[in-house]
């Protein structure tokens, strides 16, 4: 008998894309070499280069007790809708603020007040 803890998963996992199935990130398109490597994501099955898969959520729905790696997409999923317009707002700051040498702007509470009293 295993002496491990049984996880129950509530949620089936979607069969992960065989490798040989993708040439390209489904998230970029750029195709895979010997340095950029394929990437299941554990919550939709589809793969990905790094930067399309690079962050890690607990899923315990699909069984898993420890981070593992998802794509934009499933993150987006997972936070709700709404959250894609920020993260790619943050994104774009990013992108821009590299362009001009400096550290991408903090972003604005909705409850801050922009009247300076």
């Amino acid at each position: 008998r295993d002496t491990e803890t049984t996880v129950l998963m509530t949620t089936v996992q979607p069969p992960w894309v065989p490798d040989c199935d993708r040439t390209c990130c489904k998230g970029c398109g750029r195709s895979f070499t010997w340095w950029r490597r394929r990437h299941h994501c554990r919550r939709c099955g589809e793969i990905f280069c790094h930067d399309h898969s690079k962050t890690k959520r607990i899923l315990a729905d699909y069984g898993y007790t420890k981070p593992v790696r998802i794509c934009g997409s499933c993150l987006v999923k997972i936070l709700g809708i709404g959250a894609k317009e920020e993260d790619e707002d943050l994104e774009l700051n990013k992108e821009q603020s590299l362009h001009l040498g400096k550290s991408p702007p903090a972003l604005k509470s909705p409850l801050s007040d922009d009247t300076g009293l």
